[in-house]
């Protein structure tokens, strides 16, 4: 997200695109259309490899998970309000939170270049023991990730946290983070390479019409139904990784077309969830859901960062009344800020899995299952083959 003048737009400031902006702080809004990143693609953001610090759980770490009550009822998304206007606020942060790690960039809005880069490498939990299928991380983790990414980033950028105007969040897709009434994580995040419920993928699949792989959220959402009832009669919220951070960051519950793909619920069409589907898995699941923006509208403002992540769990790293854009999946930013945003362009990504992808302006359905029915992060589809 790209502050603009207010004064010539109304008391409100609006966000644009940054056509020179790395993939994680581009987002499609209505003052620029995808057109614009089409004249300037750029490849994502360097590689954050020169600070890095490790989070990697022990061997002999316990896998328990203790869920922790604190906050009150939480909300869903309402209309944002974007307070940030400092004038030392020059640069926007780019997040993406990861399988292995979490990266940081500070990017420069007036030279158009990285400033700074931060990263934090973690792992995986200690399977539980009879369960080799299991792949889960404590939320937390990703938490403690970005403070040592953003601090890594402002210090090698020579920054304080005032210089920061905005946040755009990219995370890994899949990933299913339980939270109860109190917006409280009821359990390890299931993540995509998690495949305990490929037995409920199936039946979803079958079921649906396309062959679903178990890293699709419904499938993890099923299985915890069945396995973990507790857990699920606990459940008030579902979301994904990235999603997960943006609430943390502004206290709103929300998703985006893309990452919302890959629940394996949505309508491609209407770019909603589709009611028989979420009723398929549970009666409540389409209530648990969070509210999808659509990244043209308020300018892809999702919210600001609240006072209370501000001082709290990100110990002043980001300022509160920064900007933060609504995102998207890993996938998604990737196309985004590849620019891969017209019929034809192609994008291969090599990481935790090796993936490829491209532009489509209609929905892609492959009963196979092969190619992953997704939506892009400017309105319209990205069909996927992961490895």
């Amino acid at each position: 997200p790209v502050p603009h003048n207010p004064a010539s737009t109304g008391s409100r400031p609006v966000v644009g695109v940054d056509p020179h902006a790395p993939a994680a702080m581009i987002v499609a809004s209505s003052p620029a259309s995808p057109a614009s990143v089409r004249a300037n693609p750029t490849l994502r953001g360097a590689r954050t490899h020169r600070r890095r610090a490790s989070l990697h759980p022990s061997a002999s770490a316990s896998s328990s998970f203790v869920a922790r009550r604190r906050r009150p009822a939480v909300r869903r998304r309402g209309v944002a309000v974007v307070v940030h206007s400092a004038a030392s606020a020059t640069h926007a942060l780019g997040v993406d939170v990861g399988t292995q790690g979490t990266k940081a960039i500070l990017y420069d809005l007036s030279s158009k270049a990285i400033a700074g880069k931060g990263s934090c490498s973690y792992g995986l939990m200690p399977q539980p023991a009879g369960r080799p299928n299991a792949a889960e991380q404590d939320p937390s983790t990703w938490l403690e990730g970005v403070r040592v990414a953003v601090k890594a980033a402002l210090e090698e950028a020579g920054l304080e946290p005032s210089a920061i105007a905005a946040v755009g969040v990219s995370g890994q897709q899949h990933g299913m983070v339980a939270l109860d009434e109190f917006g409280e994580v009821i359990r390890p995040a299931k993540l995509w390479c998690d495949v305990e419920s490929a037995a409920e993928a199936k039946e979803l699949g079958a079921r649906f019409g396309w062959a679903m792989q178990a890293g699709f959220t419904s499938s993890k959402v099923l299985w915890m139904k069945r396995h973990e009832p507790n857990n699920w009669a606990r459940t008030e919220h579902v979301l994904l990784p990235h999603d997960w951070i943006n609430y943390k960051l502004t206290g709103e519950i929300a998703t985006d077309p893309g990452d919302a793909s890959g629940i394996g619920v949505l309508d491609l069409t209407t770019r909603s969830f589709r009611d028989d589907l979420c009723d398929f898995v549970d009666p409540k699941f389409r209530r648990v859901l969070p509210t999808i923006v659509d990244p043209a509208s308020d300018g892809g403002v999702l919210g600001t960062v609240t006072a209370e992540a501000s001082r709290g769990w990100l110990d002043g790293l980001i300022p509160s009344g920064a900007m933060v854009s609504v995102g998207s999946g890993d996938n998604m930013m990737s196309a985004l800020g590849a620019g891969c945003v017209d019929p034809g362009d192609l994008v291969v990504s090599l990481g935790t899995s090796g993936t490829v992808f491209g532009y489509s302006s209609t929905p892609v359905i492959d009963a196979t299952g092969a190619v992953a029915p997704f939506c892009d992060a400017t309105g319209g589809d990205l069909p996927l083959l992961c490895t």
